[in-house]
């Protein structure tokens, strides 16, 4: 018998910022600040490409892969230059939403 491991992986957009939340138990997480988002955009993932499926790390790019799939991804651009790139349903959204925000300056919502 075989059991099937289902793996997690929410970005959630609010006025604070993208929160990424990975794994069965939503960890390891990551928030990333509006004021240290750049610009928001919709990237075409491949399975393997970024070094493959998981949490991954390019050193050189200074890209972070947040992936459980290949497919359109949330690609957030940072103001220090590097990357962050997330496996999600919907990232049109996710990405026209953090540009609003931004464009807004918005920093925080009661």
């Amino acid at each position: 018998m075989v059991a099937a491991l289902t793996y997690r992986l929410r970005a959630k957009v609010d006025g604070t910022g993208v929160t990424i939340r990975f794994g069965l138990l939503g960890f390891p997480w990551r928030h990333l600040e509006l004021s240290d988002i750049r610009e928001a955009a919709v990237r075409e993932l491949t399975t393997f490409g970024d070094g493959g499926l998981g949490l991954r790390f390019n050193a050189v790019t200074g890209t972070t892969a947040y992936k459980v799939r290949g497919g359109p991804a949330l690609e957030l651009t940072l103001e220090n230059g590097r990357t962050v790139l997330v496996s999600v349903d919907d990232p049109e959204t996710g990405a026209g939403l953090v540009n609003d925000l931004i464009a807004q300056g918005v920093t925080r919502i009661d």
